[in-house]
């Protein structure tokens, strides 16, 4: 039959007290969850215990996936215990993104993981947002409690609506924040974020930047972040009706007002 295509790996046996993780504040995997360790030693079976991935970095072993098998077994059997590795021929870039692909019963990179990664191994698309954010005076900081003004946490949210909108369009959509709720507590809010990205996304070449503007400008972005959530009715259209009501407000009849779509 057929042969999958698979990437090219060999089994070692190394010490465990000689792999490294990328982890910590300035690594790009997360830190070692407790709770799963404790599970993964509670319920070891040497049957169904997964090979440590790994690769080599200048004489060196890092782990890519599986650190809480590897934490586990050291506490299991000792520093020294020999674990099983799959050895990849991968760089630090490669092994960045393969964390941050990760799925099914590896632990899913939360929003922070993916940012670190991709801050870890530069890659365009984030650094390309977070240079149009700091362009209009912004901050992007996965990390923030979201309470700090002008400043921007819902990383995937960003994330989707650059990917979604584009360069220009996304730069658009800074553009409107910063010349209507800038210095509000509520202007980098994540529903705000998402409202105003579906928004431009239905209707971005079909409207008059300078009217939504000005228009927004007058509203509270605290009370569209209420308007987004009372608006279950509207389901997911919820975030984009608040902006249409915005958009429509005092138009004269002669002008076509935007209608949900």
């Amino acid at each position: 039959g057929t042969k999958i295509e698979m990437p090219c790996y060999k089994l070692v046996w190394m010490p465990a007290n000689k792999i490294r993780v990328n982890n910590g504040d300035t690594g790009y995997q997360h830190n070692a969850d407790e709770r799963r360790i404790n599970k993964i030693c509670s319920n070891y079976n040497k049957f169904i215990v997964n090979p440590i991935k790994v690769y080599d970095s200048f004489g060196e072993y890092w782990a890519f996936d599986g650190q809480h098998t590897l934490t586990s077994l050291k506490l299991l059997f000792g520093e020294n215990v020999d674990v099983p590795c799959l050895v990849y021929e991968i760089n630090d870039n490669e092994a960045a993104e393969l964390f941050e692909l990760q799925t099914g019963f590896s632990k899913k990179p939360t929003a922070k993981d993916k940012f670190k990664s991709r801050m870890f191994r530069d890659e365009k698309d984030q650094k390309n947002y977070i240079h149009i954010c700091e362009n209009y005076g912004f901050k992007v900081n996965p990390f923030s409690s979201g309470k700090n003004k002008n400043e921007f946490c819902c990383i995937e949210k960003l994330d989707k609506a650059y990917k979604e909108l584009g360069a220009l369009e996304f730069e658009k959509m800074i553009r409107i924040l910063k010349n209507s709720w800038y210095g509000d507590d509520y202007c980098t809010d994540q529903n705000i974020v998402k409202g105003l990205h579906l928004f431009l996304k239905a209707y971005g070449s079909s409207i008059d930047e300078k009217e939504l503007t000005k228009k927004m400008y007058k509203e509270s972005p605290k009370n569209v972040i209420s308007d987004i959530i009372s608006g279950v009715a509207y389901k997911s259209k919820r975030f984009i009706v608040p902006f249409i009501l915005i958009y429509n407000k005092n138009r004269k009849k002669e002008e076509r007002k935007i209608e949900l779509k």
